[in-house]
Order: C-alpha cells, then sequence, then structure tokens
C-alpha cells in the first residue's frame, strides 16, 4: 500500500484563493493523502468553503482555532493532527502541480542520499496571474552549512516534504516566537538530523497578489538576530560560518536603515576581521545611507566582491 502523506494548509480569510490550493491537491496522481486545513479564526466563508469539499471528499479534514494565532500556530496544529508517514505543506494561496505528491515520495524512495529526511522541489512564482519567475534548487545531501551560511535553498515550506519520523522523534515545530524566516529556522532543524534531496522541476505554484502581507523590515531584522541566539552554538563549531552569518546579518540590518546595529555586530560578534570585514565598516561609515549613485554602485561592487 502507498505510505499516507499529510497535507497541511493553514489559512485565514482566503474563501476567494482556498478553492484552487484544494482543488490542486484533489487532482493530485497520488492518491493516498490527507488533507489537514486548519483554519486560524478565519471571519469570513472560509469554513463553508471547506465544509463542501469534506462533503465530497472524506481525506479532507477541518480545524478551527478559537483565535488567530498565526501560521506557525495552524502548521503546528496540523502536524499534531497529521497521521501521515510523509508531512509537506500547502499555502492556501498557492497550488501544487498535478504530480508534486507522486515525484517527491518517489524521490524518497530512489534517492541515493544516505539518511535522506527532506525533499524539496522547484517553482514558478505569478504575480496577480503573470508568470514571472521559475527556479529550482540544487543542492542534495547534508545542507546544514547551506543554510547557516544563508544560501539560497528553498526552505518555504510548500516545496518541502519530510519524513513523519524526523519531526516526531526530534520534537520538532514551526517556532512562533521568530518574526520572521519561520521556514528557514524549521528547515534548519530538520537538517541538523537528516540530509536533502531535491525533485529538479518546479513543483508549486506561488501566487503573490496585490493585497498580500507587505514585508516588515523590523520583523526581519529582529529575526535574524534571535535565528542568531538561537543556532550561536552551531555557528561557533567553524569561525568562517559564523563571521559569515554575522555579516550577512549586518549588512540586512545596515540595508534597512539600522546602521549602528550593523557597526556594532561587525566590531564586537566577528571572530576574525579579515578585508571583508574592514571594507564594509568602511562603508557603512563613509556611506550613512544609500540614496547616491557612488553609494549604491559601490554597495553592490562590494556584495559582489566579499560573496554575499
Amino acid at each position: 500500500m502507498e505510505e499516507l502523506v499529510s497535507i497541511v494548509m493553514p489559512t485565514h480569510n482566503r474563501e476567494s484563493m482556498l478553492t484552487r490550493a484544494v482543488e490542486s491537491v484533489l487532482n493530485q496522481t497520488y492518491s493516498n493523502w490527507e488533507l489537514l486545513i486548519v483554519d486560524d479564526a478565519s471571519n469570513d466563508n472560509t469554513q463553508q468553503v471547506v465544509e463542501d469539499f469534506i462533503s465530497k471528499d472524506a481525506r479532507i479534514k477541518y480545524y478551527k482555532l478559537e483565535r488567530n494565532q498565526g501560521a506557525c500556530v495552524a502548521r503546528n496544529k496540523g502536524i499534531t493532527e497529521s497521521n501521515g508517514d510523509y508531512i509537506t505543506f500547502l499555502d492556501s494561496d498557492d497550488e501544487y502541480m498535478a504530480d508534486k505528491v507522486t515525484l517527491q515520495v518517489n524521490c524518497f524512495k530512489s534517492s541515493g542520499v544516505e539518511n535522506l529526511g527532506v525533499v524539496s522541489c522547484g517553482r514558478i512564482d505569478f504575480r496577480d496571474g503573470i508568470k514571472y519567475n521559475e527556479w529550482v534548487p540544487n543542492l542534495k545531501g547534508n545542507i546544514l552549512q547551506d543554510l547557516l551560511l544563508k544560501n539560497r535553498i528553498g526552505a518555504g515550506t510548500p516545496f518541502l516534504m519530510i519524513k513523519r519520523s524526523v519531526i516526531k522523534d526530534h520534537s520538532i515545530q514551526f517556532d512562533p516566537n521568530m518574526p520572521a524566516g519561520q521556514d528557514w529556522d524549521f528547515l534548519t532543524q530538520v537538517c541538523q538530523y537528516t540530509n536533502f534531496d531535491v525533485v529538479s522541476k518546479p513543483l508549486v505554484k506561488v501566487h503573490h497578489h496585490s493585497g498580500e502581507r507587505v514585508y516588515n523590515p523590523e520583523r526581519a531584522v529582529l529575526a535574524f538576530g534571535r535565528q542568531y541566539e538561537k543556532y550561536r552554538h552551531l555557528l561557533l563549531k567553524e569561525a568562517k560560518v559564523h563571521d559569515t552569518f554575522v555579516l550577512k546579518m549586518a549588512v540586512q540590518s545596515y540595508v534597512y536603515g539600522y546602521n549602528e546595529r550593523a557597526l556594532n555586530l561587525l566590531a564586537q560578534n566577528i571572530i576574525h576581521k579579515d578585508f571583508k570585514v574592514a571594507l564594509w565598516q568602511i562603508y557603512m561609515h563613509m556611506a550613512t545611507e544609500r540614496k547616491s549613485f557612488l553609494a549604491k554602485a559601490t554597495f553592490k561592487f562590494l556584495k559582489r566582491a566579499t560573496s554575499l
């Protein structure tokens, strides 16, 4: 018998988009799945939309939280209620390609990666229905260092399929206290214990739309700092990895206008202050704002020269 795959879908006030996401699950070529829709206290017609689907397909389950607590709590609820051998996720405004689940389960069975616990895939991005980006990750094996170096991996939850045993054996959850980058945090927890492979084709359509939540620089800066404190014990195992993480954290702070914080990070947290750090310190002292053409051009040059 095919392994059971649990698909966890958090949602909040997205009745107009939910149908597309659910139908993409119903259209999967893989049939042994359960869809756990966790309603984060919606006040629209979400419940009725879901109940209409449940009346037609018993594989769909619905849980409603009493108060709005955010996507992390909703995903954790879905994980707790799930029964699958594998767990994957889908945001309620996105959609799967029809062979998404099949290809990822097959990858688990045929991959040559030892201790495989998570399989990712590529993505196609749409803005108001118009395709503008397509990307497939190219890493496999032990990717923990790549995560700590903040290399591009494709950590978004809709792309990941994870062995249930990895999550359960190590009590892995989404961190509701992480202000941003919760998907990176979740995958970093997972990849401390297991290895990574990828289906080398886009299997998820990611829909960006007018009215979606605006990116919050303050939360992003705060999240980088919390990630540093949470994983400092791992970062300190290799000074180069630690210093690269801190340098990227400082540059992010500078970009979002936290100049003093950026300079303090470079002065106080770097273990080995090499030429890269010195260049960024000089630049941040001189270009307090990236408004002039010269400041912007120098910033781009520095990012390339220091491999950030």
